[in-house]
């Protein structure tokens, strides 16, 4: 779940709630804003649940933007699903977000080093540092 706490009387905003899949699950890094008002942030699972990760079926893990609507819950994209081979899987890290709008962040498995099998995460590599751009 994603929320806001307004300052001063510190009542709590729901701003999305995931559901248990595609969208994402276990969203436990902190978001970012870009200059526009929308979020950005990272689930360890969730995604494409056909790509076992973490010793799962729960996905490998989804970059997301939260667009405010004006009114009530805010809409949810997924900008990446990891896929658990050379593009990395299970994000653990914060996000960066530069002026040009790209995004870089870090995942604790997958990548092209197989010398990482079965890591303490349950996942094959050792990692990857990425970037995304619109």
């Amino acid at each position: 779940m994603v929320f806001e706490l307004a300052q001063g009387t510190w009542e709590e905003t729901v701003l999305y709630t995931f559901t248990p899949g595609r969208d994402g699950e276990f969203d436990h890094f902190p978001v970012i804003f870009d200059s526009s008002g929308n979020l950005y942030g990272m689930t360890s699972d969730g995604g494409d649940f056909k790509l076992p990760c973490q010793n799962s079926t729960r996905g490998c893990g989804v970059v997301f933007k939260l667009t405010p609507t004006g009114q009530g819950p805010w809409t949810e994209s997924v900008l990446y699903a990891f896929t658990g081979g050379a593009d990395g899987s299970i994000p653990g890290s914060n996000l960066l977000l530069d002026s040009a709008g790209n995004i870089f962040g870090l995942t604790q498995g997958g990548g092209n080093n197989s010398e990482c099998i079965g890591n303490s995460f349950g996942a094959e590599g050792c990692g990857v540092v990425f970037e995304l751009a619109p």
